[in-house]
């Protein structure tokens, strides 16, 4: 399943959130353009935060019956 943005954004271990992780910290970024990463990435968890708020409201298909058909086989078709 396809997620656009993750459940939980850590600033423990950014290589763990893209799979990479070799049980080890990743060294902080240097170089010219260090500060504008750090703030579009502290950006970013901010919109991610803030992406992730849920409207609690009740809607009248809330609890509607629902048919679930589960297909398993190969679909072809005009032979």
């Amino acid at each position: 399943m396809y997620k656009r943005i993750a459940d939980i954004i850590t600033g423990d271990d950014p290589a763990a959130v893209v799979g990479v992780d070799e049980n080890q910290q990743v060294p902080t970024l240097t170089g010219d353009d260090a500060d504008l990463a750090a703030q579009d990435a502290a950006c970013a968890r901010l919109e991610a935060e803030n992406a992730m708020d849920i409207d609690n409201n009740s809607s009248e298909f809330e609890d509607s019956p629902v048919k679930m058909v589960v297909l398993d086989g190969i679909v072809m078709g005009p032979t």
